[in-house]
């Protein structure tokens, strides 16, 4: 894979010059399409119904897991809230504080750790998919069961691609080699540069069942078209009455 910050580079190019820039996105199942940085830096009012469900349910000290150009960050902070804002590209950090971020980590999820850990956690805009395969699903929500305090949530979305391996006469195609259903990789172009990196769309079955082996529950919250919101949470001990 490519080593080169599209992203950060877009962004921040935005940032400190007020002209839009448009990232070219594709991906193994899907033909370009121009995102435009301006996207990335959207209030409450411009985030989508998932969106703003997930900062709502938002409780205690919360951790933002690649919280990109840090808009969740932002609103959550300026709602009163601690934020620990989870980013592993250093050119997002700078741009984060340089909006006025309060607690930025520049790691990635597998080398971070914290102490007094989280209430709540949130990972949007398909954030399920820094798991980077199906297999890899388990020791992702793993790790971040690892960072919550008792009565901790993880709240998370992701989209059901399946529709996107099939053709107009309903043949589905999938080439193995770019893996199973749900994982892809994504391209990113901004002038002459690229970079490519895997990501996964588990659906919504495949996402029980990995936290049912995990003996999590998995909460089904909303839709939106092919895109869904769940809470996940470790199950919580039964009390049960002393017989005494």
């Amino acid at each position: 894979m490519v080593d080169i910050d599209i992203l950060g580079k877009a962004l921040w190019a935005y940032h400190s010059h007020g002209e839009e820039v448009e990232i070219s996105v594709s991906s193994t199942v899907s033909d370009a399409e121009v995102i435009p940085a301006s996207y990335f830096f959207r209030n409450y009012q411009k985030m989508n119904i998932l969106e703003q469900l997930t900062m709502d349910l938002c409780r205690g000290r919360v951790l933002d897991l690649g919280a990109g150009a840090g808009c969740h960050s932002l609103y959550l902070q300026h709602d009163g809230f601690e934020v620990i804002s989870l980013e592993q590209s250093a050119q997002l950090c700078r741009l984060m504080d340089d909006q006025g971020v309060k607690h930025i980590v520049n790691k990635r999820l597998e080398n971070f750790t914290d102490a007094e850990k989280f209430d709540t956690i949130i990972a949007l805009m398909n954030g399920i998919g820094i798991a980077g395969s199906l297999d890899g699903l388990e020791s992702f929500l793993s790790q971040l069961v690892a960072l919550l305090r008792p009565g901790g949530q993880i709240i998370i979305d992701s989209s059901d691609i399946s529709h996107m391996y099939f053709d107009d006469d309903g043949v589905m195609h999938l080439d193995l080699q770019n893996g199973r259903v749900g994982e892809i990789v994504y391209r990113l172009e901004l002038d002459d540069e690229f970079s490519e990196f895997p990501w996964v769309f588990p659906d919504f079955d495949f996402l029980k069942e990995t936290c049912d082996a995990l003996a999590l529950s998995c909460e089904r919250l909303m839709d939106l078209e092919e895109s869904f919101l769940v809470r996940i949470s470790p199950h919580q001990p039964e009390n049960h009455a002393s017989s005494l």
